[in-house]
């Protein structure tokens, strides 16, 4: 796992081009992402946004295989938990929290589910558990 430097945190509503690819924290959006699951890729600057507010990222490449894809969707249905397709990241499966990220060759690590449980809503995010539309039974496609 690693944890990067903090930024600032400040509604923006230009683009942001941001050091990580996934980004885990900085300027956002004003509109977060609603959690749930996604088959399209989303704009960071609503990712980082909604993780300002405890959110887990998951993020898996785009032609990963359907099976692996599927075994990472159930995530989307968790409450503070966002999934979605990110072409060009270094893993197969990306978790991202405010300031930490943890590369994973699949979901069945359980470094995953421990990552998820101990970042969201956690201290770590400047405006946690402030707000996350979506998530438990609202996947989005």
């Amino acid at each position: 796992m690693k944890t990067f430097l903090a930024t600032t945190n400040r509604v923006v509503n230009e683009p942001v081009d941001y050091r990580g690819a996934p980004p885990t924290n900085g300027d956002h959006a004003p509109l977060w992402q609603n959690c749930g699951f996604y088959e399209k890729p989303i704009k960071e600057e609503r990712a980082v946004h909604s993780m300002d507010h405890g959110v887990v990222w998951i993020t898996y490449l785009p032609d990963l295989p359907v099976e692996k894809v599927n075994a990472v969707r159930p995530y989307g249905e968790e409450e503070y938990v966002v999934v979605s397709p990110y072409p060009g990241q270094d893993a197969p499966v990306v978790a991202s929290a405010w300031r930490n990220q943890l590369e994973l060759g699949g979901a069945g690590d359980p470094r995953l589910r421990r990552f998820v449980d101990q970042f969201r809503v956690s201290q770590t995010a400047p405006l946690s558990g402030n707000r996350c539309v979506g998530g438990a039974g609202n996947p989005r496609g």
